[in-house]
């Protein structure tokens, strides 16, 4: 009995250590922090949009050497050259085959092949071809299993469920590969959450990725970041940005950690990089354990006002990778890095909320700025100085 004894505890320790090792092999890899700034400013070219009906609350996306503009709340698709001149209007509400039958866009993406996937709040998704007729209106099977509901008596919850888990809208860029498509997650179950405990900081996963051609949750899978394992409760901050290169490589940029974390198909750690941005406020608030209301009250008030990274892009075939950061501490301009293997090259202000999003040549594109008062959207864009284009480090 004694000996069955000892076996068991062996087995706890080994488990435990194994359970450890898994959160610190997300992270356990070379981490490189060097900077050979190659110019200290870019010229930015602002391009305003024409004239559209708007609700001006949407995005910018870029699509076969056009600006696609996607209004969520009328789910209208504009289409402009890239002067900003306005050249059609795809979609908009409505139950017809080149309509959208849905009440708001939470998030989409428009995939290689052709394919254009819309999302909705109710775990509904909507796929067109790629002359935006309609192929499949269906919902999301998400193979989970655990018990909801008043009636439950379930004391304890697997991370690797996928009934945990919501899609975070507050941070809901999608990104595809082959016929899968990728989405940030969380979960707020009252076993299993930001505020629960710091397991789910080491065991939650960030990231789904749903398989198209079955259209049901294929994996789970990423870790936040440990950086978080340094505050009691930081679930404001906990968010991440992500990219993937065209050889299946994610880029996962957490929003209080300076490394930029690269891993394979598999989700295996290769390398990190990352140098700190400039003059950000990184006095992050803690947040006390089940505090609903104080959580809400650090998210929606104190997180806008401190610095955290914002957006990661990746340009393989120019070996460059982006980085936007917002400063915080009342500062009137947010950030932009450029990495030129793994080495920062520059680090400069641009104006408030801007990312970049998308290369034709000789120019980089940025995300929509939205001024909604004035009902106007512009895009920055820019050419890279040729210190930086022409530089080689290796």
């Amino acid at each position: 009995m004694k000996q069955n004894y000892i076996y068991i505890l062996v087995f706890i320790l080994i488990s435990g250590c194994k359970e450890k090792n898994n959160f610190e092999d997300f992270f356990k890899t070379e981490k490189t922090s060097i900077s050979k700034i190659l110019s200290n400013s870019i010229e930015l070219d602002s391009i305003e949009l024409d004239k559209i009906e708007s609700s001006y609350t949407g995005s910018i996306d870029y699509l076969d050497n056009k600006i696609a503009f996607v209004d969520f709340r009328f789910c209208w698709v504009y289409l402009f050259d890239l002067n900003g001149n306005l050249l059609e209007r795809k979609l908009g509400q409505g139950r017809s085959e080149d309509e959208l039958n849905i009440s708001f866009i939470d998030g989409y993406s428009f995939l290689p092949n052709g394919k254009r996937i819309f999302l909705g709040s109710t775990n509904d998704i909507h796929i067109y071809d790629r002359n935006w007729k309609k192929i499949k209106q269906t919902t999301i099977n998400r193979n989970g299993s655990v018990p909801t509901g008043k009636g439950s008596n379930l004391k304890k919850v697997s991370p690797n469920d996928a009934s945990l888990y919501s899609f975070d809208y507050m941070n809901f860029n999608l990104k595809s590969f082959g016929n899968s498509i990728f989405a940030p997650i969380y979960s707020e179950h009252k076993l299993f959450n930001g505020l629960s405990g710091m397991d789910y900081y080491k065991e939650g996963n960030i990231l789904v990725e749903i398989d198209l051609n079955n259209i049901s949750f294929k994996r789970l899978f990423g870790r936040r970041t440990p950086q978080l394992l340094k505050y009691e409760y930081l679930m404001h901050h906990s968010t991440f940005n992500f990219d993937i290169d065209k050889n299946y490589n994610f880029y996962i940029s957490h929003e209080i950690d300076p490394m930029i974390y690269v891993y394979d198909r598999e989700y295996k750690i290769q390398y990190a990089f990352g140098v700190p941005g400039l003059n950000m406020d990184t006095n992050y608030t803690e947040i006390n354990k089940l505090n609903l209301k104080k959580f809400r009250q650090l998210y929606f008030d104190d997180r806008p006002k401190k610095g955290y990274y914002t957006g990661v892009k990746v340009f393989e075939d120019l070996g460059l990778v982006f980085r936007s950061y917002q400063k915080g501490g009342g500062s009137l301009t947010d950030g932009l890095q450029i990495y030129k293997d793994k080495v920062l090259v520059l680090d400069i202000d641009v104006p408030k909320k801007l990312q970049i999003k998308n290369f034709y040549a000789p120019y980089f594109y940025s995300n929509a700025i939205i001024d909604e008062e004035n009902e106007k959207i512009n895009i920055i864009r820019f050419k890279l100085p040729e210190s930086i284009v022409k530089h080689k480090l290796n």
